[in-house]
């Protein structure tokens, strides 16, 4: 499976229980960090060969990050996520990779993979794809957040707040609103809203007076 599908997958096992913004990074992260071993195709086609699947795809590093996520996190269920996101990777490659997996590398060089499994390529990697894109919005509706969280909580509520319901009134033109002033807490809709540093929403009046309050006289 392709990084992209395995890390949207750690976000969505995240999302299965109430946890904070650092549990669903810790399994993203989990998810993602066995693909660290292909990064030997850095070194050249035989490298990767030769390595892909090993360092990264193994159950010592499985137990080793699970370990290091309750040591960080405090938590037991938040570890229990994140050993389920790192499992997640190998058992999707175990069927959508087409390549062997050396689960209890460096002690052996014994290699598993499915029978039935599908190379990269095959169309339904790109299907998986899409479909956890499908399952990111669902949870966007569901959580009230969405992945942009793992990079800026800021814009993740920006996005949030233009995905929901106009329940409100803009005072300024009085047409329907889903955004709110950062500043004074009224109701803007998008044609009088600005957005400042850090995806900050303003309506006119709070921009206009943080305007003339850093003009220099």
């Amino acid at each position: 499976m392709h990084l992209e599908a395995h890390a949207l997958l750690g976000w969505a096992i995240a999302n299965m229980v109430k946890g904070d913004r650092h549990t669903r990074v810790w399994c993203v992260a989990a998810a993602s960090v066995p693909d660290l071993d292909a990064l030997t195709y850095l070194a050249g086609a035989d490298a990767y060969r030769d390595w892909h699947h090993t360092f990264g795809h193994n159950v010592f590093l499985w137990g080793i990050m699970t370990a290091l996520a309750f040591w960080k996190l405090g938590r037991p269920l938040g570890a229990l996520m994140v050993g389920i996101s790192f499992g997640s990777h190998l058992l999707t490659d175990f069927y959508f990779s087409g390549w062997r997996l050396y689960l209890f590398w460096p002690l052996s060089r014994s290699g598993y993979v499915s029978q039935h499994s599908v190379d990269l390529g095959n169309w339904i990697n790109l299907a998986l794809i899409y479909g956890l894109i499908g399952v990111a919005f669902l949870i966007a509706l569901w959580r009230k957040r969405t992945p942009i969280e793992l990079f800026s909580p800021a814009l993740d509520s920006l996005v949030i707040s233009v995905l929901r319901p106009k329940t409100s009134v803009c005072g300024d033109c009085s047409q329907p609103s889903n955004l709110d002033c950062a500043r004074c807490g009224s109701p803007v809709c998008a044609k009088h809203a600005r957005v400042g540093k850090r995806f900050r929403v303003e309506c006119l009046k709070c921009g206009q007076a943080k305007s003339a309050s850093s003009t220099p006289i």
